[in-house]
């Protein structure tokens, strides 16, 4: 389906005059016959297809996120874990978010350990609410959208 190259089918250059200024411009006439390519090649366009099913995936995936995300802002007991700040605000949190974005986590919350038999994880006294609910917020979305010390 595509067309037979041989010598000699390199670049060919192609200059020209722009009518809106009088520089010389070169162009590489065989790129536009490259780019023209892909839309023939069924692979090609079987990976747009593929890319466009991805960005949907990933589009699902944030949306569920945010959706736990939300119904540990509401206090849900599907989040059973706390997280407890110094000054006495507890943030909820989902188990399984917090083992798969920290290892550190993973181990407390193990059954023999305090944290994983009450389910209240102390944060240290130096980590303000707003840090904690930043980072918290970045477990669970992959960024940061609240004014913290880490964005930039």
């Amino acid at each position: 389906m595509l067309p037979d190259l041989k010598v000699g089918d390199g670049p060919v250059w192609h200059a020209f005059r722009n009518a809106a200024d009088s520089d010389l411009h070169m162009e590489d006439m065989s790129d536009r016959r490259i780019r023209a390519l892909p839309e023939l090649d069924p692979t090609y366009c079987r990976i747009q297809q593929l890319e466009v099913k991805v960005s949907e995936l990933l589009a699902g995936a944030h949306l569920t996120c945010e959706n736990l995300l939300r119904q540990a802002d509401n206090d849900s007991d599907r989040a059973r874990v706390t997280l407890l700040c110094a000054d006495g605000t507890k943030l909820r949190i989902h188990e399984d978010i917090l083992r798969v974005s920290c290892s550190e986590f993973d181990v407390m919350l193990d059954a023999d350990m305090v944290e994983g038999r009450d389910g209240v994880v102390r944060m240290p006294s130096s980590a303000s609410p707003q840090t904690v609910r930043a980072i918290r917020q970045w477990m669970y979305l992959g960024e940061c959208l609240l004014s913290c010390p880490f964005n930039v």
